[in-house]
């Protein structure tokens, strides 16, 4: 092959009839992303995949099954691709500064090594200079000069436009006492967090979704709760791993009740289903909690990200973990105020929200935030709700 250095790990070699080797991919989709693989369309990043794996194998054909349903005569597409030398060539030239070849065991023990584009900025720039212009818009491009960055040109144009939310019908409270920490992460801290969390739902009764750093600490800050308060206050979620589309609209529903006698504390992991791209308006959700900073678990990419920018002469941490964390925190937050006509309460439970480098993330609209402990929150809760 041209390419020596390069693996590629494909599912299957086949022979045609003719004789002519190939390689096939095997796909699967659900039915709203069938509209893809229509008229022999292929999705381009997995042609760039499969073409990668054709210049790796050194053969001139290669094909897909794609399959999205159970009718193998009809929710199947079979596209085949010839190999084509000048878009391989822009494939491999990708390969610079900006990327990272790295190795490691997987945790079967087979030894793997991976490519991995570690600078986006050049590559989206060519993508997004093809067009006559583009728009990003979101509640959570902050810091807007990390997200300038990553999306390809610091020069480019950015507008700030400020919450047309009336900041008196939202309390935004930071508890100074209590901490996510590994360090902290003891059966006394997971206690004091179920305390919290009690108080804030025992200000007024309601709908609360309480959002964790990782399934283990939300299972112990659970564990601790029902033993001490949920009984005979509270209805309490769990987030389950791996819930698909109909277990999450059976979790959200619990949320839309009317009738609900009991407040309903909805237990889920900071950066997961629940904490974007839902719309609980009104009385469905008055209240949020968020436990810790969200910062990512270390891992070999996260630490390759910090090296990276750190030998740039930039802030490696906060590229590789605090920015990515606090987008986490925010979509979260961003649950609970979702119209003009909303109420409601947010607990960012971790000192660190108050060193000045977590402030500085904050967005505008968070500048009249309060501090709490853990015994003056439950009236400054209900001093919120006995105002409005």
């Amino acid at each position: 092959a041209d390419h020596p250095y390069a693996l590629a790990n494909f599912d299957r070699r086949f022979v045609k009839p003719t004789g002519e080797p190939g390689i096939l991919e095997c796909k699967s989709c659900t039915y709203h992303k069938a509209a893809d693989w229509a008229d022999d369309a292929i999705p381009l990043h997995y042609e760039l995949q499969l073409r990668f794996y054709m210049a790796v194998a050194d053969v001139e054909l290669g094909a897909f099954s794609a399959i999205w349903g159970n009718n193998p005569d009809f929710d199947i597409a079979t596209p085949e691709i010839v190999r084509d030398k000048a878009k391989e060539n822009m494939i491999f030239e990708r390969l610079d500064e900006n990327y990272v070849i790295y190795s490691r065991f997987a945790e079967d023990g087979r030894f793997q090594i991976r490519l991995y584009c570690v600078e986006t900025a050049v590559n989206l720039r060519e993508c997004l200079d093809r067009g006559n212009s583009t728009v990003f818009f979101s509640a959570t491009l902050l810091p807007m000069p990390y997200y300038k960055h990553l999306l390809g040109d610091e020069a480019d144009y950015a507008v700030y436009a400020r919450s047309p939310f009336d900041p008196g019908k939202r309390l935004l409270m930071v508890g100074r006492d209590v901490s996510s920490r590994y360090a902290r992460r003891t059966d006394r801290e997971y206690e004091r967090i179920a305390s919290y969390i009690r108080a804030l739902a025992s200000g007024h009764r309601g709908n609360y979704l309480v959002f964790f750093p990782s399934y283990k600490v939300m299972q112990e800050v659970y564990e601790k709760f029902l033993g001490e308060f949920a009984a005979d206050e509270m209805e309490c979620l769990l987030q389950q791993p791996g819930m698909n589309e109909s277990r999450r609209e059976e979790f959200l529903k619990n949320f839309q009740d009317p009738c609900r006698e009991k407040s309903l504390l909805g237990f889920c992991v900071m950066g997961g289903i629940f904490s974007e791209g839902i719309d609980l308006k009104h009385e469905a959700l008055i209240g949020a909690a968020i436990v810790g900073t969200g910062l990512p678990m270390v891992c070999d990419e996260r630490e390759i990200l910090r090296q990276f920018y750190e030998e740039r002469g930039m802030d490696g941490f906060a590229y590789a973990y605090q920015y990515p964390g606090m987008n986490k925190v925010l979509q979260a937050a961003g649950r609970v105020i979702r119209t003009q006509e909303d109420r409601g309460v947010i607990l960012l439970l971790d000192e660190r929200f108050l060193n000045s480098g977590y402030r500085r993330l904050f967005p505008l609209e968070w500048e009249s935030f309060q501090t709490c402990t853990l015994p003056e929150i439950g009236e400054a809760v209900a001093g919120f709700w006995g105002s409005k």
